[in-house]
């Protein structure tokens, strides 16, 4: 499928029934030398939608930055995964462990505990179960969906180059996309962008 992916309406391919219709789509962020890959994520909270950003490393595994938003989360303890310390939990985790099996990042029952050297889990919040499992649920899903695209990608840079041609290509811009593609819980598109995304 072809698709652009600053075009793509999260919220109804996360209503969309039909599996094949379903589209995933990925920002590749650049600057310089870093480069970093933002997945939409939509999902149900306690009280209504909650959504996000999850931004991982060039590594397709290490969580460089999270954002998340929500629709009518309790003041003060779902609301909470808005707030900037908290969404702090997520940076430096990995979604994949050591041996390259899809692991994802949960939020832990309860708060103020240490989780320093456990990759897939984050301190959660106090009196807020039912929103972090929502968010729980909404970024297990996700991982699973994007995992056949990582899983590709990170083959195509681990494999070895045969043979190399200069090629003069156009300079990227914010417009860029790429082709992606298939319609069984792959991604589906892929644009690339030279500027932060806003929301």
């Amino acid at each position: 499928i072809e698709a652009d992916a600053e075009k793509v309406d999260v919220m109804k391919m996360f209503k969309e029934k039909d599996v094949a219709k379903k589209v995933f789509p990925v920002f590749i962020y650049t600057k310089g030398t870093q480069t970093a890959y933002i997945l939409p994520t939509y999902g149900n909270g306690l009280w209504d939608a909650v959504s996000g950003f999850v931004a991982l490393d060039k590594d397709m595994n290490t969580i460089k930055g999270v954002s998340f938003a929500h629709k009518g989360e309790t003041p003060g303890l779902g609301a909470r995964i808005t707030d900037k310390p908290v969404r702090e939990r997520f940076i430096g985790k990995q979604i994949f462990d050591a041996d390259g099996t899809l692991q994802g990042v949960t939020f832990q029952k309860g708060e103020k505990k240490d989780y320093t050297g456990k990759p897939h889990q984050v301190d959660g919040l106090a009196g807020a179960s039912m929103t972090t499992n929502g968010v729980n649920d909404m970024l297990t899903a996700y991982f699973k969906s994007y995992e056949p695209y990582f899983k590709k990608e990170m083959a195509t840079k681990a494999a070895p180059v045969v043979q190399t041609e200069k090629i003069e290509t156009a300079p990227l811009t914010s417009d860029s996309t790429v082709v992606l593609s298939d319609s069984t819980g792959a991604l589906v598109a892929d644009s690339t962008i030279s500027e932060p995304l806003t929301h």
